[in-house]
């Protein structure tokens, strides 16, 4: 087990740090993520509620989706934060085009037995 997170299909890796509780996710935040089908993206935070428990990140960067089917599971980061785990796509995305993405806060993580990593 390792508290690294892969961020490119190359291989490449991020140590992860810390982890950023929903409660501290605020609509207008920046956030990327690694996708397996998709590869790196960010986008800005549009709603820390949908559904109840999800967070929703708008496509602003120009991707053609932000996510995708295979995508599931991958994280979203920013610098060496855990935010969550992607958990779906809206579709179509704030463009009207290709799709926005929707992660799990990391706060629900251990709901399912697991923990983020913060330390090797």
């Amino acid at each position: 087990m390792t508290n690294k997170i892969q961020i490119s299909s190359q291989g490449a890796t991020r140590d992860i740090t810390g982890t950023i509780s929903r409660s501290s996710q605020s609509v207008g935040n920046y956030v990327c993520k690694y996708g397996k089908t998709t590869g790196w993206g960010c986008g800005y935070i549009r709603s820390t509620n949908l559904n109840g428990n999800y967070i929703w990140v708008a496509n602003t960067a120009g991707q053609d989706r932000l996510c995708d089917h295979g995508d599931s599971g991958g994280p979203w980061f920013l610098a060496n934060d855990a935010y969550g785990t992607m958990t779906a796509m809206i579709v179509p995305g704030t463009s009207g085009t290709g799709a926005d993405g929707v992660y799990m806060a990391v706060d629900y993580i251990s709901g399912l037995g697991v923990s983020v990593m913060t330390s090797p």
